[in-house]
């Protein structure tokens, strides 16, 4: 009994047949049949007041009416919805057989208050634990009576009543007549359908035409009537059926079908969905329409989600795709020539892969793909620090080209109607490299294209030099010019503003040049420096050697002459003012002397008694300290010294001129063969005194007249 009461809840309050209006009037009465489960909408009394029995009355009730087709005990639960104890149910049975004009008294009746009772729930019934067949009012009695002993061919009619409380309930059927097919008549065939699919612009809204599942549902529509309603109690009260032409409420809707046999009038009920689908749409668009060759188009098919579209590129075979759950599907391609996409159409499919709703198409996207522009760079080279160079583009003509110099910021050159263009650096000192960025083609499609390249510029450094050595020297002399720079260049210069001359510095980055003697002032002057190799690196250079020449000092000796022996002599030196003069005597060792601020100077030899020379032997500037050797001799003759006759005799004359007066004319000469007595080369004079003679003044004439006698 348990499972026959599971299978009983299980169903969807199915098998019962009744009028048009509600059923809360006997003459309305719901028709039980097949197992007698069902739901209702039924409220209030009626439009008459038919009960008045047992303490209770009409306020909402529901009338049923069994007919009986198999015989045995009968009973019932009527369980609420509400579980609450305040929710009150009530219940009558007339019959057998009775007629709604004259019910008569109530075989069974139940108006017990489960919470006047004091009972522990609110259900209601009859079964067989109990004799009585009336509880209540009120307090009285548990709710139940004792349940029924029916025959085939009879008739009953319930009424059930709710005076308290709010809420459906639950008719549970029990004994030993609802065994095997049951107590009631077998209900009509129902056929449960699958959902019933329609396509729609307007969405969640279809138009329907029910009339076309009736045969589905049961395929009896002589003997059956079918009807479609928006509730399962609306079904099992048939009321407000629906038009056979049906516009959805709701997307999916419930859909609650009414068979009722036309001659037994039990009825049956089962359920469908209505689903409206969208008309599928779809359309095509691409990310450009016109793109440079080696670009990339996306091409982009929007429409109703999860929609099966169809679409061919340039003609070809037919290719499918799905749309995505938010109605996109996109696929990109690298385009060299020109491409068109067409959309055929789009479709909805169930899980099986059938149709449901389709849309032809015939959307058509042509691709236009421009020639991509090209560019090359050159230029890539070694030059010297502070030159310029050439960076070359070659590339799509008129094409305007964007570059980098150093990662700096863009910038641009127009390639020439060839499709050539040069660009000049600035004078570089340091390492730069010139990098491709884009080019875009001229013309009404503008085609970019992203490019590398580079050409880099490496600047070689450029040799120098430094040139030192400036100096005085003495005339005659040599010096050295020092050159110092980069190493293994080559050093250009002049002397004395003169043509240029070159020098080679070492593996250390110098030279050293030896000027060759010099007598006059002298300037080397640094032209410029050079380094071997690609490039060749030139740099101009300024700096001097200034080579002052100091004239050498000169100096003579004078004072060659004769003299006596025992005597001294005076040489004479002459030449540069304040310059020292070496000299010496004879092979003696070397003297110097000075000359004066005018350069003389005079020396007195010493008493010399043989023949003695001076010579001149160098001079040197002690201001520039420059010298040189000197010629020049001057040489000291010693004549032997005359000795007087030691014995001269008097020279005596006679008084005779004047007599008396003691003087006379004396020939002195006359005595000069006595007194040199032999002698040649020799010369007296005559002296009246000693030191005149020695003084050699006051010489006395040949012919001298005395003063003095004797």
């Amino acid at each position: 009994m348990k499972n026959i009461l599971k299978l009983i809840l299980a169903l969807v309050f199915t098998n019962l047949v009744v009028a048009q209006n509600e059923p809360n009037d006997c003459v309305n009465a719901i028709i039980v049949c097949g197992n007698g489960s069902f739901t209702s909408n039924a409220n209030g009394s009626g439009s008459t007041q038919e009960i008045n029995a047992c303490g209770g009355m009409e306020i909402n009730s529901l009338w049923l009416k069994i007919n009986i087709v198999q015989g045995g005990t009968l009973g019932f639960n009527i369980i609420p919805d509400d579980p609450s104890i305040i929710v009150d149910y009530d219940f009558w049975v007339f019959g057998p057989n009775p007629n709604c004009t004259a019910l008569g008294v109530p075989i069974r009746c139940a108006t017990t208050n489960p919470q006047e009772a004091g009972l522990t729930n609110n259900i209601t019934g009859m079964n067989g634990s109990t004799l009585l067949t009336q509880t209540g009012p009120g307090s009285d009695g548990n709710g139940f009576v004792r349940w029924l002993t029916v025959v085939p061919g009879q008739s009953y009619y319930i009424v059930i009543d709710r005076p308290v409380g709010d809420g459906g309930f639950q008719i549970q059927w029990t004994g030993s007549a609802m065994s095997g097919t049951g107590a009631f008549t077998t209900p009509p065939t129902v056929n449960s359908i699958a959902d019933v699919l329609t396509c729609s612009n307007t969405p969640n809204v279809g138009i329907y035409n029910l009339d076309t599942v009736r045969s589905l549902i049961n395929a009896d529509t002589s003997n059956n009537t079918i009807s479609f309603h928006t509730s399962l109690e609306e079904a099992n009260d048939n009321t407000n059926p629906l038009p056979d032409i049906y516009a959805n409420t709701s997307n999916p809707q419930t859909i609650f079908v009414r068979v009722t046999n036309n001659l037994s009038g039990c009825y049956n009920t089962t359920d469908f969905d209505l689903v409206v689908n969208l008309v599928p749409n779809a359309s095509l668009s691409v990310s450009d329409t016109d793109i440079c060759s080696g670009d990339g188009v996306t091409v982009t098919f929007t429409g109703t989600p999860n929609a099966t579209f169809d679409y061919s590129i340039d003609g070809g075979p037919i290719q499918t795709a799905i749309l995505n759950a938010s109605g996109t599907f996109t696929m990109t391609e690298i385009l060299t020539s020109d491409r068109t996409y067409t959309l055929t159409g789009v479709r909805v499919l169930d899980g099986l892969g059938a149709i449901i709703c389709s849309q032809p198409s015939n959307q058509t996207i042509t691709v236009a793909v421009n020639p991509a522009p090209t560019v090359t760079i050159s230029g890539t080279t070694t030059i010297c620090s502070g030159a310029t160079t050439n960076i070359t583009f070659n590339g799509t003509p008129n094409a305007t080209v964007t570059y980098t110099v150093d990662g700096g910021s863009n910038q641009t050159i127009l390639l020439d109607n060839t499709g050539f263009a040069v660009l000049t650096t600035p004078v570089l000192t340091l390492d730069s490299t010139y990098n491709l960025v884009n080019v875009i083609s001229s013309g009404t499609s503008l085609c970019s294209r992203v490019i590398s390249g580079s050409a880099i510029v490496t600047i070689g450094s450029l040799p120098t030099v430094t040139i030192s050595g400036t100096t005085t020297i003495c005339s005659g002399d040599t010096t050295q010019i020092i050159f110092t720079g980069t190493a293994n260049a080559t050093v250009t210069y002049t002397v004395d503003s003169g043509s240029n001359q070159t020098i080679l510095l070492n593996g250390m980055g110098s030279a050293v040049l030896t000027t060759p003697a010099l007598t006059n002032n002298s300037i080397y002057d640094l032209v410029n420096v050079s380094l071997p190799g690609t490039p060749l690196c030139i740099q101009s250079q300024t700096g001097s050697a200034f080579i002052s020449i100091s004239p050498l000092p000169t100096a003579s000796i004078s004072g060659t002459t004769t003299i006596c022996s025992g005597e001294s002599a005076q040489i004479t030196f002459t030449g540069t003012p304040n310059s020292e003069v070496t000299y010496n005597i004879g092979t003696n060792p070397n003297q110097t002397i000075m000359l004066d601020s005018i350069g003389n100077a005079l020396l007195w030899t010493p008493v010399l008694n043989t023949t003695t020379s001076y010579n001149l032997i160098s001079v040197k500037d002690l201001n520039t300290t420059c010298s040189q050797s000197q010629i020049g001799i001057a040489i000291i003759t010693i004549l032997p010294k005359p000795f007087a006759n030691p014995t001269i005799t008097d020279y005596a004359l006679c008084d005779y001129t004047n007599p008396g007066d003691g003087e006379e004319v004396f020939t002195l000469n006359s005595k000069t063969a006595e007194i040199i007595n032999g002698q040649v080369g020799l010369t007296v004079g005559y002296y009246l005194t000693q030191q005149d003679a020695e003084d050699q003044i006051n010489p006395l004439p040949n012919l001298y007249t005395n003063t003095t006698i004797g």
